[in-house]
């Protein structure tokens, strides 16, 4: 997504500031802060189990999508991060 976002603002890796944490840390800080009752903590230990190393969670490269047989383009990612950068930037 971060290689999406800088593909569509034109801006580089070193326009951003990126901290590295390990995944399973993360998760589970997650775990624990949803247990007491923080709802972010939820969206934390959701979206940090798809980054695991087992891959698990890219559907799309273990199984395969579908899209044709239901008549379903298939996305572009480049296009809704643009939607979500414009809306982000009318908000500011």
């Amino acid at each position: 997504m971060l290689a999406s976002v800088l593909r569509v603002t034109g801006a580089s890796l070193n326009d951003w500031k990126v901290n590295y944490e390990p995944v399973k840390d993360r998760y589970k800080a997650g775990v624990e802060e949803f247990k007491k009752g923080n709802m972010l903590g939820f969206a934390k230990l959701l979206y940090s189990r798809a980054f695991y190393p087992d891959n698990n969670s890219n559907y799309e490269e273990r199984k395969g999508l579908h899209n044709d047989i239901l008549g379903l383009p298939k996305e572009n990612l480049d296009e809704y991060t643009k939607i979500a950068v414009d809306m982000a930037e009318k908000q500011s």
